[in-house]
């Protein structure tokens, strides 16, 4: 009777924490309500995130967080599209003020980005005369052109701008330069982009009123005098550039506000379908789902095609044909939407086709087969893509990160530098990553530039090298508790020679960022390793151990005694 009883008190009590536990978080939520009705959307953003921080036991209060962070969210992109709108037609009004100063070179033939220049810098104006020469595209890169006319050639490369004062600016040598003959004339010109130019523009446009002496560069120094007309130049090129840089990053901003924007607008059509469909009037609601899709669709598809594409009538039209396959196929929209994935602490950047992760000063290449949207909530990055996460492809490097006895096996501050040139030419050569070796016999796997390895063997045992050159990683010592305490596997934490590697089922790297990024393929100098888990996911084993990790992270699944610390207030 005695143990009931202190069982019955011990449940009174962690009921009564649970509920104020609860009853805290709510108060936050009730105070992010209130930001938010009166359009303060930073601070309602931010109680929201200090419920997550704060009272992360407090599921009620944190599922109804996630709903209003969505609200909240669309009213602020809607907010920022308005004044980024504003800003637009501002910046618009400015270059039609002064467009008109310029003549715009561009051959439509095969130019899809035309060239805007001070009239008296053409070509046709400028024959047998050494200059420098400033232009900037439609899409507001500005640059600026050596050129040299003489009897002989001085082969320059720089220029350095002199002012009367005795201050100056000097170009870095040109990546693009090159030399012709005209009727026994030499001429040579160099291209310098504005931010690669040593700020010669800048400061040219800071002393256009001043005389400018010029110096060329080379085997020989040719030097000359700026013409008032080219120093003209120089000032009213730069400030179209300003102008037109500007309203190009509006634009990009903008198209970044819209896409989150739609997103959102597909998220909560799947949340309200998500419902919808569980309730006995399903084919109601799927006769009223496909009637909204028909009108949205018909009526999307006659803005397109009496006034042409634009992104937001594709927008509407993609909403309409969603509505369509919530209509006909619920269950797609379901499957579809399962493969979001959160990506934790980092900014999401694309360059070309690579998307990449920012944490701190490292860029985390992530290869995803195509990602169709993203959405920003504080704290997370999500990512609505195809076909989840792809195997990467790796090499061996003939490059060492870290020796014993050094300092490199810490990868932080100036030892990432040590990895830095052997990624950019792994990237150069098309792969992910290098895997490094160990630096006294080159025999043993140590680690990658950002990332610790974890194998699986083929009766699903896991293994991860040991060496004193390699970081004593966090996400891998939770990997691995949570694979023989959570999965019931068999860890082991030893030396893993290179000749083995092909013996393994599934190799993937750890770390902070992506948790687990699967490795498919692994290059030793044109011989390749090719794991059974594939290129085409991850593999079983691994896959688990992510959703695992990731899931208590969430939330969703219990954390280990002393993985989370509650803060009271």
């Amino acid at each position: 009777m005695k143990k009931l009883i202190i069982l019955f008190c011990g449940t009174l009590a962690l009921a009564a924490c649970g509920n104020g536990l609860e009853k805290k978080a709510n108060e936050k939520l009730m105070v992010a309500k209130a930001a938010y009705e009166r359009g303060d959307y930073e601070e309602a953003k931010l109680q929201i995130d200090s419920i997550k921080i704060l009272y992360p036991k407090a599921f009620e209060a944190r599922k109804a967080g996630q709903a209003l962070m969505l609200d909240v969210e669309t009213k602020a992109q809607q907010k920022t599209l308005a004044y980024l709108d504003s800003a637009f037609q501002a910046k618009t009004e400015e270059f039609n003020a002064i467009k008109d100063k310029f003549k715009l070179e561009k051959d439509a033939e095969y130019q899809q980005v035309g060239n805007y220049l001070w009239p008296t810098q053409t070509i046709e104006k400028n024959m047998h005369r050494s200059y420098l020469r400033f232009q900037v595209n439609e899409q507001g890169i500005m640059s600026m052109t050596s050129i040299y006319c003489g009897a002989g050639n001085i082969h320059h490369t720089k220029v350095k701008v002199i002012a009367p004062d005795g201050s100056f600016a000097e170009t870095p040598s040109s990546k693009d330069s090159y030399e012709t003959t005209d009727m026994n004339e030499k001429i040579e010109k160099a291209d310098y982009k504005l931010g690669e130019d040593g700020n010669v523009i800048e400061f040219l446009n800071l002393n256009k009123d001043k005389n400018i002496r010029v110096e060329y560069i080379g085997d020989r120094t040719y030097k000359t005098t700026m013409s008032p007309t080219d120093r003209q130049a120089a000032a009213g090129v730069y400030e179209l550039a300003q102008i037109l840089s500007a309203m190009e990053q509006i634009k990009k901003e903008k198209f970044e506000a819209e896409m989150k924007l739609t997103y959102r607008q597909l998220l909560a059509l799947y949340t309200v379908s998500e419902k919808l469909f569980r309730r006995k009037q399903m084919l109601l609601f799927r006769v009223l789902f496909l009637a909204i899709g028909v009108w949205r669709t018909w009526t999307a598809w006659e803005q397109v095609t009496a006034d042409g594409m634009s992104f937001r009538r594709v927008s509407y039209l993609m909403i309409g044909i969603l509505f369509l396959i919530a209509g006909l196929i619920p269950n797609l929209v379901s499957a579809g939407f399962a493969r979001m994935r959160a990506i934790y602490t980092g900014k999401i950047l694309f360059e070309g086709s690579c998307l990449y992760e920012v944490i701190g000063d490292q860029k985390i290449r992530h290869n995803y087969d195509k990602v169709y949207a993203l959405v920003y909530y504080r704290g997370y990055d999500f990512i609505f893509l195809k076909g989840g996460v792809k195997p990467i492809t790796i090499r061996v490097t003939d490059f060492d990160r870290a020796a014993p006895h050094g300092t490199g096996h810490i990868k932080a501050g100036l030892n990432y530098a040590m990895s830095l040139h052997a990624i950019v030419d792994a990237h150069k050569q098309g792969f992910d990553e290098n895997m490094y070796l160990d630096a006294a016999t080159r025999t043993k796997v140590e680690e990658t530039g950002g990332a610790n390895f974890i194998f699986v063997t083929k009766d699903n045992k896991i293994v991860t090298p040991k060496s004193n050159s390699i970081l004593p990683s966090i996400t891998r010592r939770s990997l691995m508790y949570v694979a023989k305490e959570y999965l019931g596997l068999e860890v082991e934490e030893r030396e893993v020679y290179f000749d083995e590697v092909k013996d393994f089922a599934e190799c993937g790297l750890c770390g902070t960022a992506a948790v687990i990024s699967p490795v498919g393929k692994i290059n030793d100098h044109g011989k390749e390793i090719c794991f059974p888990s594939g290129m085409d996911e991850i593999g079983p084993v691994l896959k688990k151990l992510y959703e695992t990790l990731t899931g208590i992270q969430m939330g969703t699944i219990e954390a280990p005694e002393g993985w989370i610390k509650v803060i009271e207030e």
